[in-house]
C-alpha cells in the first residue's frame, strides 16, 4: 500500500475521529494550563472554541463516511486522504511548537524566543486554512454521495404501462416491458420500452439489496451505449413483486432483443464472420469498460449477453449489437470481496475460471478481473465457432449435453481416462456426461485452450485464435487482489490495447 492508501485506510478505521480530536484536546489543555501566557492565550484561542472543535469533528465524521463508501473511486479517497494528511501534519506539529514557546517563556532574554513565537503563529494560521480546505473538500464529496439517491425511481417517477404489464424475458435475469417514466434530471414524462433486471428479496434483507442497487447504479450511470452497456435509468423497489430492479433504456425497440443463449438454440443461421468478430469486439469493449467503471461482472455467459439485431429475409442475423447485461450480482473491484460461492451446474461452470470452481463447498478465490477475462475468452470461443459448449437436452428433464467438438478435444488430451468406470452409467444415479466432462477445472481449461488453438484458428483465423487463447490461458491477466492496484491497472490497460489492436486489424480486412 502507498502512503496515501495507508492514510485512507486509517481514516476509515474505528477510533479515527477520536484520535484526531485527542490531539486537539491536548493542545487546548496546554492552553488552559498556561492561561497566564499572553502568547498562548492569543495564539491558541481557537482551540478553546466549542464550535471550531465541532466543525472539525463533523468534517472528520463525514470524511470517514466517504472513505468507507464503496461507491467512491480510489482517486477520490486518495485526494481526501492527501487533504487530511496536510491538516494532520500541522495539527501534530503544534504541541511541540507550544512546548517550545512554554520553555522559552521561562528564560528571559533568549534570542530564539521571537522565532518560536512566529513559528507557532504560522502553524496555527496554516492549520485554520487547512481545516477550512479540508471541510470544503469533504462537503463537496458529500454532496456527490447524496446525489446518488437520485437514481432511486419513485412511483411518481416510474410505472409500467397497463393494469397487468406485460414482461418478456430476454436473458437470465433480463426482461423488457413498456414503462412511463421521468428520467433523473429530466422534467418530461416519456413512454418507452425498457429493460429491467430483477433481484428478488428471498432471504436477503431488503435494505441490503437496495444498498447494492444504489452502489451499482452509481457505478453504471456513466456508461454509454457505445460501451456496449445499456444506459441506466435508475433502480426501483417493487414491493408487490418482492424484487429490487435495475432499469435500463432499451437499445433499439424497433429491433429484436434476445440473449445469445436463446439465439444459439432458436435455429438461427450462422452469422457471417464479420458479424461474429464484431460481436466479440463489442463484448470485449463491455467487459473492459466495466472494469474501468470499477466493476467485476462475475457472470459473463450467453444468458447475460443481449443482442439487438435485425434479420435478413432468410432469418440470418444482420446489423447486430451486443450488450452486457446481468448486473445484479456484480461487485466493486476495490470493494469487499464476494463470498466464495461458485456455480455448480455444468452449463454455468464451463464459463468460470478454475479458481472460481467449487471445491469443498467453496471457490478458491473471490471474483476479480482475471475471472471476467477468462469468461470473455470462453464466450468468444463459442461466438467464433458458433457452437455452444454445453446445451440443454430436448426437454426440461433431460441432462445437459456437451458439444461434439468439446468431447473430441477433451478425449484427445486423454482426460477421459480419469473417469471412474461406474460413474459413466448415469442410470445408477452417477453424474451426467456434462458433469463428468467439466468436473476437473484444469482439464476443462486445457480443453478450451486446445479448442481455441485449433477450431478458432480454422473458423476465424490465427489472430482471433491467439486472442481467445490468451484470454483463457491467463497471459493477459493482471493477477489477484493482493497485487497493487496500479500494477493491475497497467496490465489491464495493456490488455485492452492488445485486444483492440487485434480486432481492428482483423475487421479492417473483413
Amino acid at each position: 500500500m502507498s502512503g496515501l492508501e495507508i492514510v485512507a485506510f486509517a481514516m476509515g478505521a474505528v477510533g479515527f475521529v477520536k484520535t484526531v480530536l485527542d490531539i486537539w484536546d491536548d493542545i487546548d489543555k496546554k492552553r488552559q494550563e498556561h492561561r497566564e501566557s499572553d502568547v498562548l492565550a492569543k495564539r491558541l484561542k481557537s482551540f478553546g472554541l466549542a464550535e471550531r472543535r465541532g466543525t472539525l469533528k463533523i468534517a472528520l465524521e463525514l470524511a470517514q463516511t466517504i472513505v468507507r463508501d464503496r461507491t467512491r473511486s480510489r482517486n477520490e479517497a486518495l485526494e481526501l486522504a492527501a487533504n487530511f494528511q496536510r491538516l494532520n501534519e500541522l495539527l501534530e506539529a503544534i504541541p511541540s511548537a507550544v512546548d517550545a514557546v512554554i520553555k522559552l517563556e521561562k528564560k528571559p532574554y533568549v534570542l530564539h524566543r521571537g522565532s518560536a513565537f512566529r513559528e507557532l503563529k504560522s502553524k496555527v494560521t496554516s492549520l485554520d486554512e487547512r481545516i477550512s480546505s479540508f471541510h470544503q473538500k469533504v462537503i463537496g464529496l458529500r454532496a456527490i454521495v447524496q446525489t446518488d439517491s437520485s437514481f432511486l425511481l419513485s412511483r411518481q417517477d416510474f410505472s409500467f404501462v397497463g393494469v397487468k404489464p406485460k414482461f418478456v424475458q430476454n436473458g437470465e435475469t433480463s426482461f423488457t416491458s413498456k414503462a412511463s417514466y421521468i428520467a433523473p434530471g429530466q422534467g418530461a414524462m416519456v413512454m418507452q420500452e425498457v429493460v429491467l433486471e430483477k433481484r428478488y428479496y428471498g432471504t436477503q434483507p431488503r435494505e441490503a439489496l437496495l444498498e447494492s442497487a444504489r452502489i451499482l447504479s452509481t457505478k453504471l450511470s456513466p456508461a454509454l451505449s457505445a460501451w456496449n452497456i445499456l444506459h441506466l435509468i435508475g433502480y426501483r423497489d417493487d414491493e408487490t413483486d418482492q424484487s429490487v430492479q435495475l432499469i435500463f433504456s432499451h437499445p433499439g425497440p424497433d429491433k429484436e432483443l434476445a440473449s445469445l443463449s436463446r439465439i444459439y438454440t432458436d435455429g438461427s443461421p450462422e452469422p457471417t464472420l464479420n458479424i461474429r468478430v464484431r460481436l466479440c469486439s463489442q463484448l470485449a469493449v463491455a467487459v473492459l469498460q466495466a472494469h474501468k467503471l470499477g466493476l467485476v461482472h462475475k457472470h459473463i455467459r450467453p444468458g447475460n449477453l443481449l443482442v439487438n439485431f435485425e434479420r435478413a429475409s432468410n432469418g440470418a442475423i444482420q446489423e447486430a449489437s451486443l450488450f452486457l447485461a446481468g448486473w445484479q450480482n456484480a461487485r466493486l473491484i476495490e470493494g469487499v470481496a464476494t463470498t466464495l460461492i461458485g456455480e455448480t451446474t455444468a452449463s454455468k461452470v464451463i464459463y468460470q475460471h478454475p479458481k472460481r470452481r467449487v471445491e469443498d463447498n467453496r471457490a478458491k478465490e473471490s471474483y476479480n478481473i482475471d475471472h471476467d477475462i477468462y469468461s470473455l475468452g470462453v464466450c468468444m470461443l463459442e461466438l467464433l465457432t458458433w457452437d455452444t459448449l454445453i446445451r440443454q437436452g430436448e426437454d426440461e428433464l433431460a441432462d445437459e449435453m456437451i458439444s461434439d467438438a468439446y468431447r473430441h478435444a477433451f478425449k484427445s488430451l486423454g482426460f477421459h481416462q480419469s473417469f471412474p468406470g461406474e460413474a459413466e452409467d448415469e442410470e445408477d444415479g452417477g453424474p451426467s456426461e456434462a458433469e463428468l466432462y467439466t468436473y476437473n477445472a484444469e482439464h476443462t481449461k486445457k480443453t478450451l485452450e486446445i479448442m481455441a488453438q485449433s477450431l478458432v484458428a480454422k473458423r476465424a483465423g490465427e489472430t482471433m485464435a491467439n486472442l481467445v487463447y490468451r484470454c483463457i490461458s491467463g497471459v493477459f491477466q493482471p493477477g489477484n487482489d493482493q497485487i497493487q492496484t496500479e500494477e493491475k491497472d497497467q496490465v489491464a490497460e495493456q490488455f485492452a490495447n492488445d485486444v483492440f489492436d487485434d480486432f481492428n486489424k482483423l475487421l479492417s480486412v473483413l
